[in-house]
């Protein structure tokens, strides 16, 4: 006699949603161990006292060999005490872990350089509470952990011409200003002539070209998936046009 054991779709589903948790953190910290092997692979066999150490630099990161660590935890406490939507106090977080490599000094390749990004969003936001479009405060984002930026740069004739290839933020290459970081709100750093582009928390595959004519003067040409301005999340989806979400939800990314 052979029992045969009903499915049971909300087990299922929980299954594959454990699935794409994994899958998520996989493909996040994959990229990431992965340029750091291959430019660890890359170093010369240099005497013990020969090697650089470690150096820490304040606002700058963790650097070594060419390769620059980087991890920045931000966190917001703020309130509406009057007008707008409604009333009262949100918390906002972001954590921010990056790797930039020197490929000139890591793996002897002039003029390259690759970066990978990977950060994670949570709390409420303020937005909902004064109702503004631009948000109330720079690191404001859904609540989600993603590989954010993943690019490969190379500079060619005495770094006059730039070619940049990967998934990166055009708000970085195309509308960013000197002191914008230096508020919390993101009106001053932010243009509404760019508000469709593919910028935090949504960066998009991208290829790019930049050349500076003369000093002072640089032209730039990209070509970006364009679902950001399609209304589609390119954060949160691999592929737009199939529909592919192998990234999920951050699970300590509650809101407040």
């Amino acid at each position: 006699m052979r029992f045969l054991a009903r499915p049971n779709p909300a087990r299922s589903a929980r299954h594959r949603a454990a699935l794409l948790r994994a899958a998520h953190r996989s493909f996040a910290i994959w990229p990431a161990l992965a340029l750091c092997l291959a430019t660890l692979m890359s170093q010369p066999a240099d005497p013990l006292d020969e090697r650089k150490p470690l150096v820490l630099t304040p606002g700058e990161g963790l650097s070594w060999n060419g390769l620059t660590f980087e991890a920045l935890w931000s966190q917001d406490l703020l309130g509406n005490v009057s007008g707008g939507a409604s009333t009262g106090w949100s918390r906002g977080r972001k954590l921010d872990l990056s790797i930039r490599a020197d490929l000139d000094r890591a793996a002897d390749m002039p003029g390259a350089t690759a970066y990978v990004s990977w950060y994670a969003t949570g709390g409420g936001p303020l937005s909902a509470r004064s109702g503004d479009l631009q948000v109330a405060s720079n690191i404001e984002g859904p609540r989600r952990s993603i590989l954010a930026e993943l690019w490969f740069e190379q500079r060619l004739a005495d770094d006059a011409l730039r070619l940049k290839l990967g998934k990166l933020d055009a708000n970085s290459e195309f509308a960013t200003t000197q002191h914008g970081g230096e508020f919390l709100n993101s009106s001053f750093g932010f243009s509404p002539t760019v508000f469709a582009l593919p910028s935090y928390p949504d960066p998009a595959y991208a290829a790019l070209a930049a050349w500076r004519a003369v000093q002072g003067l640089q032209l730039k040409a990209g070509l970006f998936d364009g679902s950001t301005a399609a209304g589609k999340d390119t954060a949160a989806t691999a592929c737009p046009a199939c529909g592919v979400r192998p990234w999920s939800a951050s699970p300590w990314a509650r809101s407040s």
